[in-house]
């Protein structure tokens, strides 16, 4: 019987391990956004009102992203905020690779 995602958790380190890599999934797709429309670091941090450094925290997991910022990238890119995300295959993955 597969453990719930709660008490795979309880432990600090692997939740930490969790957020992390769902961070880098994220970060990785700002980034991916940001290179298709040729956008630089600073022009895209300028157009969400943060400094460069913090959106370079983002794009390599050293910080979380907020929704209300993750909106306003999704805005500037024209989609969804679903596609910021990591997807469910992605999040089963981070899951699993956890819980070995």
């Amino acid at each position: 019987m597969m453990k719930k995602l709660e008490e795979v958790l309880k432990e600090s380190r692997q939740y930490k391990i969790y957020k992390t890599e769902i961070n880098k999934a994220i970060g990785h797709k700002i980034k991916t956004f940001r290179v298709a429309f040729d956008m630089t670091k600073f022009s895209l941090a300028e157009r969400i009102g943060i400094t460069y450094q913090q959106l370079s925290n983002y794009e390599n997991a050293k910080s979380s992203i907020t929704v209300e910022r993750l909106y306003k990238i999704a805005i500037i890119f024209n989609t969804e905020i679903q596609n910021l995300l990591p997807t469910n295959e992605s999040l089963n993955q981070i899951y699993n690779n956890i819980v070995k």
